[in-house]
């Protein structure tokens, strides 16, 4: 009896698994690569800091499920304003399913609008131009290009400005400043020109 209850459990987490486009035990996600431009000058931005965080949910029952960060990585743009993360795979928890991988994108004097869900555009699976405002600022527009690029709006205010610095904290919850060192770096020094530049 208790190997009939146990086949059926496996069985059901099978489906759901199945359901969820993912597989039990098993996370992987391609090589995501992209370029990050200004959107006015279409010229490549250097030094942009881009992270990327491999996300999981894991069932709870009877509460649900929960997400977390299995994985962070994080590049710099080259002179070019091109990255690329490689492919990734890992074991996972056997009630766990694949999430999202979302990214963030900031250098400092551009628009940034926080973590993103945009892996099937750096992965070569979006089919049309998707573009965004910023919530604080409409006129702010950032465009995502189907072959990857990000193009990012250049910053004219301290206010704009201090709202994109706000938006790239993502400490917290599975994610600390060991994940992150160069974005760390990166927002403590623009914390550092506020601060003696109000």
């Amino acid at each position: 009896m208790k190997t009939k209850s146990f086949i059926i459990a496996i069985c059901v987490l099978v489906l759901f698994s199945a359901a969820c486009e993912a597989s039990m035990l098993f996370y992987h996600k391609p090589e995501f690569k992209g370029r990050v431009v200004d959107i006015d000058t279409k010229t490549p931005i250097e030094g942009a800091v881009v992270v990327a965080m491999y996300e999981k949910h894991t069932l709870n029952p009877p509460a649900g499920s929960y997400t977390n960060v299995i994985e962070v990585k994080e590049t710099l743009t080259d002179n070019n304003g091109r990255f690329s993360f490689p492919s990734y795979t890992t074991f996972i928890h056997p009630l766990s399913y694949s999430g999202n991988c979302t990214f963030l994108i900031y250098k400092s004097g551009y628009g940034n609008l926080g973590k993103l869900g945009i892996e099937h555009y750096l992965s070569g699976k979006a089919d049309k131009v998707w573009e965004r405002t910023a919530i604080w600022n409409k006129s702010l527009i950032f465009r995502f290009m189907t072959d990857g690029t990000v193009e990012i709006p250049k910053l004219t205010t301290k206010e704009d400005m201090k709202d994109a610095w706000i938006n790239a904290h993502i400490q917290g919850g599975s994610i600390d400043k060991d994940d992150i060192p160069v974005l760390l770096k990166t927002v403590t020094n623009e914390n550092h020109n506020f601060m003696t530049n109000p």
